[in-house]
């Protein structure tokens, strides 16, 4: 008998979770597991590109988001919770049941019956803790994780971030995420009309969401003084709340080797024209972004949060403090210091094991949730 597998996230596309989520769905319904997908956000057309053929989804409400005590939306949002998962949705047993992602879903998921239950942590929450909205206390979270068998961290850097902010439930564990190696080599051979190497000078290359803790406004501050003495290029590809500060603050500085291009659905071809990939993040659960970089070839300058410390080997590139002129010494070392790309590439060729990004990481997720 096929096994009955629920997974719960808030969408069903998005950012790295989701990813994460659709290798997981295709993983497991290549054993044979028969999947639900309860969500809150997402489409069928979503759920026929992303998800194997027979994936059920329901989009189920989580019930949450900000509500004036005593009013009408309050007290909805009270009858709901304890109408459908304090009962209806415990009527039904599965086989597994795997919350995606911290939050909603994970004290969601604790609530239902299992054979074995798991909940997936992305975020570190000593540096951005979002789950303290939807529990009264760390107690009530960490209780709340007790519950499950157990709790997929994914770095050391998000497990020790658990412990120290909440403390310990017992059953935390490191899962790293499953990178598919061969579709980011697939996707840097598409076109992309601008990304073309510049006729002068190194190429940097920054990619994340345009968000405060990604510190891009720091980048384009330190590169506008490096700018003086010396000739390079900066693009930054990625979108975000902080997208027209940016933007106003390159109409500042007019200077044209300085680029933001905007959200890209891929984003690889302008990583693996760079010379050096470039993040200036004070906070990191996982370095996807540096993954990817290494994967390509490309070298890479970061500044040491948890997340991007965890997994960049300083063979493969420069890790500096968080500081403004420990970024500012890292970047004036590329743009001068003769023959650095070229022994750090060499030593991601001979060194780097893209291997075991893929399917050892998948192997053990597999046995995590069916073994």
């Amino acid at each position: 008998m096929k096994k009955q597998i629920l997974l719960l996230n808030d969408r069903l596309a998005g950012g790295g979770a989701e990813q994460v989520l659709q290798r997981i769905a295709a993983d497991l319904a290549a054993q044979g597991a028969a999947l639900t997908i309860w969500a809150p956000e997402g489409t069928e057309d979503e759920l026929r590109c992303l998800y194997p053929a027979g994936t059920r989804f329901r989009r189920l409400p989580f019930w949450e988001g900000e509500s004036a005590r005593f009013s009408p939306r309050w007290f909805r949002q009270r009858v709901c919770r304890i109408l459908f998962e304090g009962l209806l949705l415990r009527l039904r047993r599965w086989d597994r049941v795997v919350a995606m992602k911290e939050g909603p879903c994970m004290r969601l998921a604790a609530k239902l019956r299992a054979e074995k239950k798991l909940a997936w942590v992305h975020t570190d929450y000593a540096t951005l803790r979002w789950t303290h909205w939807h529990f009264p206390s760390d107690e009530a979270e960490r209780a709340c994780m007790a519950a499950f068998d157990s709790i997929v961290c994914v770095s050391e850097t998000v497990r020790r971030g658990v412990i120290e902010t909440i403390g310990d439930p017992g059953n935390l564990r490191v899962l790293y995420d499953p990178i598919d190696v061969a579709a980011i080599e697939e996707k840097t051979r598409c076109p992309a009309e601008d990304a073309v190497r510049p006729a002068d000078g190194p190429l940097l290359v920054a990619v994340g969401r345009l968000a405060e803790g990604k510190r891009f406004d720091l980048l384009l501050d330190v590169c506008r003084e490096l700018a003086r003495d010396h000739r390079f290029t900066l693009r930054i590809v990625g979108g975000g709340e902080c997208e027209e500060a940016l933007r106003a603050q390159l109409r500042e500085y007019a200077l044209p080797q300085f680029k933001l291009l905007g959200q890209r659905d891929n984003p690889y071809p302008y990583i693996a024209q760079a010379d050096w990939l470039v993040s200036a993040s004070k906070s990191e659960s996982y370095g996807l972004t540096v993954q990817e970089a290494l994967i390509l070839g490309v070298p890479v300058v970061g500044c040491a949060c948890g997340g991007v410390a965890e997994s960049l080997d300083e063979r493969f590139g420069i890790l500096c403090g968080l500081e403004r002129e420990e970024l500012l010494a890292a970047l004036r070392r590329v743009l001068t210091e003769h023959g650095l790309r070229e022994r750090c590439a060499r030593n991601i060729a001979a060194h780097y094991d893209r291997k075991a990004l893929g399917e050892p990481r998948l192997a053990a997720i597999r046995d995590a949730i069916l073994g």
